[in-house]
């Protein structure tokens, strides 16, 4: 069974931090800090996914200027 997991960014020039919302059991999972990089928010999603099996992501990101930064690569990347 497919499950939701929100997942919330906070973008910074040189760190991203994010954590992972799963609203079904109401918990906070998988918080990590990182290197501001969109490969290493695709690793994290990538990494959350191997653990908890069939999810689909619901991404928030900060709405300054490097959080559209990071919406803009993940656009140019989908495409």
């Amino acid at each position: 069974m497919e499950s939701i997991l929100y997942v919330g960014m906070d973008v910074h020039k040189d760190t991203n931090s994010v954590c992972a919302y799963d609203a079904k059991n109401d918990r906070n999972i998988y918080e990590h800090k990182m290197k501001a990089n969109s490969k290493n928010v695709v690793k994290y999603l990538n990494s959350v996914k191997e653990k908890m099996g069939d999810v689909t992501f619901v991404c928030g990101y900060e709405a300054g200027p490097t959080g559209f930064g990071l919406y803009k690569e993940f656009c140019i990347a989908d495409s």
